[in-house]
C-alpha cells in the first residue's frame, strides 16, 4: 500500500477474506476495514480484489468502508444539511451511513434541523471524524501559491458588500467583485474560477470568466 489510508477519504483497498456479516478490506495503518455485507450485495468479489471505497467510523470508532461517494471528502469545503441535533450539537448528512457531528465549539452561530451549513471536513485530536463552520482556523487570508490567469477550484461563501468571498481550492480565502459576478451565487455552490489578480496585500481577486487569450 502506497499511502496510508485516511478516514473521510475514497481510496482503492485489497479484499483480504470475507466474514459472516461482509468483507474485510486491507486498511493499512487504520488495520482490517470491514465493507459490511449490504453494500456488496450481488457483486463477485473476493480476496485479491480491489474496491474503491469511502472511510468513515461507526458509533464506536471504529473504520468502516461504503462504497458510496461522499459530498465531501476530508479536508473539503461543503454545504451540509443539519438532520439533527443533541446535547452535544448538530449532525450533519454528508452522504454517508453515519452522519458528522458538528460540535457546538465548532459552531459559528446557532443551528437548527434543515440548516444548511458551510462546513470543513476535519478530525478531532483523537483522530474522529467531524465538521467544523470555523473555516477561518482552515483557511489562509492570503497565498502566494498561485499566479494571474490560475484556473481554480471555488466554493461560494457568502455575500459581502464588496462582492461574494469565496472558498480556494479548499485552502484559501478569495473575492469576487460583484461586476464579476453573471448571476447570483449561493452559499456551498460549487464553480470554477480563475485568479483575475494578486493584490498587493497578498489576498486574491477572483473571477468566473477565463483571462483573454
Amino acid at each position: 500500500m502506497t499511502a496510508s489510508p485516511t478516514l473521510g477519504a475514497r481510496h482503492s483497498l485489497e479484499i483480504l477474506k470475507p466474514i459472516h456479516n461482509g468483507l474485510l478490506l486491507d486498511g493499512g495503518s487504520l488495520g482490517e476495514v470491514l465493507l459490511p455485507s449490504r453494500e456488496v450485495e450481488g457483486q463477485n468479489l473476493g480476496p485479491g480484489d480491489s474496491v474503491l471505497v469511502t472511510l468513515y467510523s461507526d458509533g464506536q470508532g471504529r473504520p468502516m468502508a461504503s462504497l458510496r461517494a461522499p459530498r465531501a471528502q476530508h479536508g473539503q469545503v461543503a454545504s451540509l444539511k443539519v438532520v439533527s441535533t443533541s446535547k452535544v450539537g448538530a449532525f450533519v448528512d454528508w452522504g454517508m451511513p453515519k452522519d458528522l457531528l458538528l460540535p457546538f465549539a465548532e459552531q459559528k452561530g446557532p443551528v437548527r434541523e434543515g440548516d444548511w451549513v458551510l462546513v470543513m471536513i476535519t478530525t478531532d485530536r483523537e483522530g474522529r471524524l467531524l465538521v467544523s463552520a470555523q473555516l477561518d482556523r482552515f483557511l489562509d487570508d492570503t497565498s502566494d501559491d498561485y499566479q494571474q490567469g490560475d484556473e481554480v477550484s471555488l466554493v461560494a461563501a457568502h455575500a459581502t458588500d464588496l462582492g461574494y468571498k469565496m472558498v480556494v481550492d479548499n485552502r484559501c480565502w478569495g473575492m469576487i467583485a460583484k461586476q464579476e459576478l453573471r448571476a447570483p451565487l449561493r452559499p456551498g455552490q460549487r464553480v470554477t474560477g480563475y485568479v483575475q489578480r494578486l493584490r498587493e496585500d497578498g489576498k486574491i481577486s477572483l473571477s468566473l470568466n477565463p483571462p483573454e487569450p
